[in-house]
Order: C-alpha cells, then sequence, then structure tokens
C-alpha cells in the first residue's frame, strides 16, 4: 500500500507498520461513516483521471504531427498492428 510507503517516510517507521496502519485506518474510516465520501472522493479522481489521460493522447497525438503520423510510426514496427503476430496459423 502506498499508505505504507508515505507514512514510513514521514514517521521513520518500519513499512509494515505503517502499512497495517494505514489499512487500520481505511477499515475504522468506513465504518465511521466514510464510504459515501470515499465514493465520492474515488469518483473525482476518476473524472480527473479520464481528463488527465484524454489530455495526455490530445496533445500527444498533436506534438507527434496529427493521428496520420502516428499510425505511419505504428505502421512502421514490424508486427505492432498485428494481433496475432508471431503466433502459429493452426491456432
Amino acid at each position: 500500500m502506498t499508505v505504507g510507503k508515505l507514512f514510513s517516510t514521514l514517521f521513520a517507521a518500519k513499512y509494515v507498520y505503517m502499512m497495517i496502519a494505514g489499512a487500520v485506518f481505511v477499515v475504522l474510516y468506513t465504518f465511521v461513516g466514510g464510504f459515501l465520501a470515499e465514493s465520492a472522493s474515488d469518483f473525482m479522481q476518476g473524472i480527473v483521471m479520464v481528463v488527465a489521460l484524454t489530455s495526455v493522447l490530445i496533445f500527444g497525438i498533436a506534438n507527434a504531427g496529427r493521428i496520420e503520423a502516428v499510425v505511419a510510426n505504428a505502421k512502421a514496427i514490424p508486427g505492432f498492428l498485428i494481433f496475432w503476430y508471431g503466433t502459429p496459423a493452426s491456432c
């Protein structure tokens, strides 16, 4: 768990102990009524990730020279666009 790594770095304690402490904190928070807050937080994080990934895709394609250049580069890699490349035909 990432919380274990974070807490072990912040508090200079063993990773395993901090990982267990983080897991206990999350479970207690959920039991106390934090499930709705946790769900809302995860939903918002998902939206941020979708926006970020879409932005990276759009800006990456634009900087690579539009979609035609990306497809041409992909076609230049042997077998990159062939799903069954290198597998026997008898499959």
